[in-house]
């Protein structure tokens, strides 16, 4: 906790006066209002403030639809803003990580120096009681601003029991209110339904936890394509919503044109409830016809991809069906 010292400077910051009384303070609306419009605003940190700074942001998605490759999109975005970020990896050993960016004449992706990768070192006990204090410290030492945890559950496994997850989520929440950082943590959501929409109610855990985001952003998976992927604004507290429902964004992983940074590449956005919609066996044949016309037309498959609104992977297997049933004949 911040000691009365810091608390006094606090209260006295920008001129205006605040009252504590035990673990609160207060003033008048009028004086909390004139402090803040002294103080700078929260800043925007990646794709129109669907994250800010200074906020507590959770992103969650069902398992093996690229949570963590989205993470690491968003720690490199970030670090190239020139704002030092710890990527807290629990996930992934050392040999996966390289197999995501690199490619297969081992060239390295190349990431700002202002991002750092930490993971759980070999010869030292983790306790979960500790994983605050050692975050605190990883920020002291590297001067991170912000950090981003993958994932949730490693920092407490029994987020599903209310009073756990509360506890859990007032700690990520002091790491923002008392030392300014930005937070953005990994979770999943339990088996659900994916023709349906996703709502806070699919974050795994107690409910509890998603009263203390200041943010959540869910990833999808289209049931129209599943190749593609969509991200989606669950919850904002700072500014209107721009990537609701109405206006997911629909992407692919690929790992771009170096072949070394796997990736979610933006590809248009849609309704939601468009992208849930199974397609039936016509839809499906229709499609293929499409797909060969066009490829009869000579375009490309990204050009093909980006005309039908599917997965450049879609149109690939498209094709390769095609062939063979050509060959066939």
């Amino acid at each position: 906790m911040a000691n009365n010292q810091d608390t006094l400077h606090d209260m006295i910051s920008n001129g205006v006066q605040f009252q504590k009384v035990g673990a609160f303070e207060y003033a008048s609306a009028n004086d909390v209002l004139l402090a803040a419009s002294l103080e700078p605003l929260p800043q925007p940190l990646w794709m129109d403030g669907m994250i800010y700074e200074k906020e507590v942001t959770v992103i969650f998605s069902d398992t093996n639809t690229g949570k963590s490759v989205l993470a690491v999109q968003i720690a490199e975005d970030i670090a190239r803003q020139g704002k030092t970020v710890v990527y807290i990896d629990f996930e992934l050993s050392n040999a996966q990580f390289l197999m995501r960016y690199s490619n297969e004449n081992g060239e390295l992706k190349e990431f700002s120096e202002n991002f750092k990768r930490v993971t759980l070192s070999p010869y030292e006990p983790f306790e979960q009681d500790d994983s605050i204090p050692n975050i605190l410290s990883l920020c002291t030492e590297t001067g991170a601003e912000v950090i981003i945890i993958d994932n949730l559950t490693w920092l407490d496994r029994n987020t599903e029991q209310g009073d756990a997850a509360a506890l859990l989520m007032q700690e990520l929440v002091k790491l923002k209110r008392m030392h300014g950082r930005t937070v953005i943590a990994i979770s999943h959501t339990p088996k659900r339904y994916l023709d349906r929409p996703i709502t806070e109610n699919d974050l795994s855990g107690s409910k509890k936890m998603a009263n203390f985001f200041d943010a959540m952003v869910a990833i999808g998976r289209c049931v129209i394509d599943p190749n593609l992927r969509y991200i989606k604004q669950v919850k904002n507290r700072n500014t209107i919503t721009k990537y609701g429902a109405d206006n997911v964004l629909v992407c692919e992983l690929n790992k771009g044109e170096q072949g070394n940074f796997l990736h979610f590449e933006i590809l248009r956005t849609a309704d939601e409830s468009d992208l849930l919609q199974s397609a039936d066996f016509n839809t499906r044949e229709y499609r293929m016809e499409q797909i060969k016309n066009l490829t009869a037309q000579g375009l490309s498959q990204r050009h093909i991809a980006k005309e039908l609104g599917v997965s450049k992977t879609c149109v690939q297997n498209a094709q390769k069906r095609i062939e063979n049933d050509t060959n066939k004949d």
